[in-house]
């Protein structure tokens, strides 16, 4: 039995890459009756220093603390994995011109933060991507948007807006549910595989990136993100599709008010995977837990730009003018930003200007899915915003 091992503590470091062993700790070491040896397995993952990111394996022993119980653990566990993820969000920032290193410095923080906020709100689990999706279909972990009304498009007052993002208007939504992150290079893979289509051509053979499993699928044109969502409809038994471009906006920003990011109106440092954050390059998905949408959807700003449905036309949106027709290869929206875009591009209604070509693929260009529960059909928009105001960025 593992709890039981001599060599336990060794063979838990050497498994930490692998995902099945998750279960095997949570059961040695909740299944041993003595605080020592229980104390000494979670120790072994507190003091891991390779098969992963050192802050997963923080949120690991953490998990095991809780599922044991802090007071059959010797010690103050618990307390010493929140001290060490402290101390990595507090390490000092690398001397200047230093560049990679202040990159992996930030990431680093960020994801320390992201666990303290995790094991204090006891939202806790494994590494980020995973958590986001089945591993056996490849199905999104869905977040439920409301039937209901939101504000679409900026007001007149906003000074950074675009013309094309002009008038803001109330618009009515049937309920929906959209992916909590955007599609993964992992989830890509299990629809490389089964549906044998090609791969987007940076992956070497019909695998992605190493160690960029859990980053977002990029160079995927709007065809291929249409094929994905019909090959994991006969998946999981549903329909699944683009999101419209209102249905993105409202999953960013929600429907309470007419915000400028989705976390709120003032830009925030470490929010996002946007320009200013100076990665250039993507990140993994889930990763900036304090940017998230009023519903709890995440990377709506930065990482990647993601497809939407919609054909490109102006405002006012109106669902029932041919915008949402699939036919034809008429350019359609993206929306979000992506990593090498400022503040202004991540804003949640910013539309990506130059249209692109559904066939057009590039290195920050990605994409999530909705299901949509059969129901009454998006209503027209109505009303013009004239009292929305932004605070400034």
């Amino acid at each position: 039995m593992l709890a039981d091992d001599a060599k336990a503590e060794t063979l838990v470091q050497s498994k930490l890459g692998d995902p099945w062993w998750r279960e095997a700790l949570f059961m040695a070491s909740g299944s041993t009756e003595s605080k020592r040896r229980a104390s000494q397995l979670i120790r072994a993952l507190i003091d891991a220093q390779a098969g992963g990111e050192r802050h997963e394996h923080l949120v690991l022993a953490a998990e095991c603390v809780l599922d044991v119980g802090e007071v059959r653990v010797e010690g103050d566990l618990l307390g010493d994995i929140k001290r060490r993820l402290q101390r990595e969000a507090e390490a000092p920032e690398p001397a200047k011109g230093k560049q990679d290193h202040r990159r992996g410095w930030l990431l680093r923080r960020i994801a320390a933060l992201n666990a303290l906020s995790r094991i204090e709100s006891g939202q806790l689990s494994g590494a980020a991507g995973s958590r986001y999706w089945k591993p056996d279909t490849g199905e999104p972990d869905w977040v439920t948007i409301p039937a209901g009304e939101f504000w679409m498009g900026s007001d007149e007052q906003d000074k950074v807006a675009f013309d094309s993002e002009r008038p803001a208007r109330r618009v009515a939504l049937g309920e929906y549910q959209i992916a909590r992150v955007p599609i993964t290079n992992a989830q890509y893979a299990l629809f490389v595989t089964e549906a044998n289509v090609d791969p987007p051509e940076h992956w070497r053979g019909r695998q992605p990136p190493k160690g960029k499993e859990d980053h977002p699928v990029v160079n995927v044109s709007w065809h291929d993100a249409q094929a994905y969502g019909r090959w994991l409809a006969g998946k999981i038994g549903r329909a699944v599709r683009l999101p419209t471009e209102a249905e993105w906006e409202k999953a960013a920003r929600g429907d309470r008010d007419g915000r400028r990011y989705p976390w709120g109106d003032a830009w925030g440092e470490l929010m996002c995977n946007s320009g200013e954050l100076g990665l250039g390059d993507t990140s993994p998905v889930g990763l900036f837990l304090s940017g998230a949408s009023p519903y709890g959807v995440l990377d709506m700003a930065g990482n990647v730009w993601e497809w939407c449905q919609s054909k490109y036309k102006p405002y006012p949106y109106d669902a029932d003018d041919g915008r949402e027709d699939l036919r034809g290869d008429y350019h359609r929206v993206l929306r979000g930003g992506s990593f090498n875009v400022d503040r202004r591009g991540v804003r949640c209604a910013f539309r990506f200007n130059p249209h692109p070509h559904p066939g057009d693929r590039f290195v920050s260009l990605g994409y999530r899915v909705v299901v949509v529960s059969p129901g009454p059909r998006a209503a027209r928009p109505r009303g013009r915003c004239a009292e929305r105001r932004v605070s400034p960025a």
